[in-house]
């Protein structure tokens, strides 16, 4: 699951220290979302993964600033990871004039 692996690239560089804290900062849900989502074997909800990219965007581009270079890369591939978890939730239709 996508959120198991951002709460572990996270903790491991040191941005978050536990599961609620992951919950409140990064995926903008209450304190207990991430352990009851794991809990209940549910998809986390796109919002909770759009705010987590717009999260991972904003700390990638600030780790860039202080020239951290390789944990913004961390970010930034995190990053797309939860992107193509959200577009593969996007509901395609094949026929659409755009093809």
């Amino acid at each position: 699951m996508i959120l198991g692996e951002a709460y572990n690239v996270l903790r491991t560089i040191g941005m978050t220290d536990n599961q609620y804290e992951f919950s409140r900062i990064w995926l903008g849900r209450c304190r207990s979302y991430m352990s009851s989502t794991i809990a209940r074997q549910r998809r986390p909800c796109a919002d909770a993964l759009l705010t987590l990219a717009a999260n991972l965007s904003r700390a990638s581009a600030r780790m860039r600033q202080s020239y951290q270079h390789v944990h913004a890369n961390m970010l930034d591939d995190l990053g797309g990871k939860v992107w193509v978890d959200v577009m593969g939730r996007a509901k395609i239709n094949h026929s659409s004039p755009l093809n």
